[in-house]
């Protein structure tokens, strides 16, 4: 009971925020790049948005990538309501973000800023953030829930720079 109780305590603690500025790139799978046209549509729609510097469209991947603009709050569900407005689903997300990993019991996030806010990661990945905790470092991962918080798969992990 008390585990559970301390797991909810910090899922519930990653709800409070919008993951902000240590969110460096975002990489958009989106169903239908296929053509010059496509990349423009996309790339246009993101490029309209307050909190995107750039977006560069990867037809061999079928992917956008999107550089954040500072005090950035990443948001799944609105970069899939953009892309779906240009006419196009956007299928997956994959981050490239900093922070400080933290563990709770069993459970890791990364800590992006001083409020607090934070990304769970998801338990089958954290074999190798043991060594990481409390330290800066960079991820590269992949959004597998939103809901009630983001989960974090972990792809790779490296130090950061103070």
């Amino acid at each position: 009971m008390r585990l559970r109780i301390a797991f909810l305590s910090f899922l519930l603690a990653g709800l409070a925020l919008p993951a902000s500025a240590q969110v460096q790139q975002v990489k958009i799978g989106v169903n239908g790049l296929v053509c010059a046209v496509c990349s423009f549509s996309v790339e246009k729609a993101l490029g309209k948005r307050d909190d995107v510097a750039s977006a560069k469209v990867d037809l061999k991947d079928k992917a956008v990538v999107v550089a954040p603009k500072p005090n950035f709050a990443f948001s799944p569900e609105s970069f899939r309501q953009t892309i779906k407005k240009a006419g196009f689903q956007a299928r997956e997300f994959e981050l490239v973000v900093r922070g400080r990993i933290e563990r709770n019991g069993e459970t890791y996030a990364l800590v992006l800023d001083d409020a607090g806010t934070r990304f769970l990661l998801r338990p089958s990945s954290t074999a190798s953030l043991g060594p990481a905790e409390g330290k800066l470092v960079q991820l590269r991962a992949k959004v597998v829930s939103e809901k009630p918080a983001i989960e974090l798969e972990v792809l790779d992990v490296s130090p950061a720079g103070e």
